[in-house]
């Protein structure tokens, strides 16, 4: 079997600690904070669930329930679970729907 590219962040997120793939990783990690300190993380990232509380229970006022919620936002169960933190593409997706049924 052939030698593993090192250098690459996926090595180092397998186990490899070479100088090549640690900088690899460095260098991941630096643009992903730079990402947060310009407002524009990844759509894998957490954020802070506080605007989708607000945003689910203005919704839930207008008379959409949660099992409704769940299906437009394409989840397989009819609950929505969210705490602390929801991932940011999770946010955009609620956020549209909302834009969409109350304009």
């Amino acid at each position: 079997m052939a030698d593993e590219t090192h250098g690459i962040r996926r090595q180092y997120q397998a186990g490899c600690r070479c100088f090549a793939c640690r900088r690899a990783n460095a260098q991941y990690e630096a643009e992903y904070r730079e990402a947060y300190r310009l407002e524009r993380p990844p759509l894998g990232a957490c954020v802070d669930a506080t605007l989708v509380h607000a945003t689910i229970a203005e919704l839930l006022a207008e008379g959409w329930t949660l099992p409704q919620l769940a299906e437009a936002l394409g989840y397989r169960t009819p609950r929505l679970q969210y705490r602390g933190t929801v991932r940011l593409r999770t946010w955009f997706k609620i956020r549209r729907l909302a834009r969409r049924w109350t304009s």
